[in-house]
């Protein structure tokens, strides 16, 4: 019984340290988060666009996942109504 005892003080001291040392992540700003969105959409925009050679499939491509980003940043906590207008609208002139 007192081994049982003393190795659960020991598990629970160890935990306690693991916890309380381990390095904290600091929370990314929204405007850090805002950032890393506009930039993976403008990446998935141009990847998905430049294998596509006819302007026509390209414009309706284009049109296509343009909706659904916007669909995408209207449900995201980082965007509020008017920053999907302004990154969507941003995202057309590519």
């Amino acid at each position: 019984m007192d081994f049982f005892i003393n190795t659960l003080i020991v598990a629970l001291a160890a935990f306690s340290l693991i916890v309380i040392l381990r390095p904290k992540k600091a929370p990314k700003s929204k405007e850090q988060k805002q950032a890393e969105l506009k930039a993976y959409y403008t990446q998935k925009l141009v990847a998905e666009l430049e294998q596509i050679d006819d302007a026509a499939l390209r414009q309706e491509k284009k049109i296509a996942l343009l909706k659904t980003f916007a669909k995408e940043l209207k449900m995201n906590l980082f965007f509020d109504e008017e920053e999907v207008k302004a990154l969507i609208e941003e995202l057309a002139g590519y």
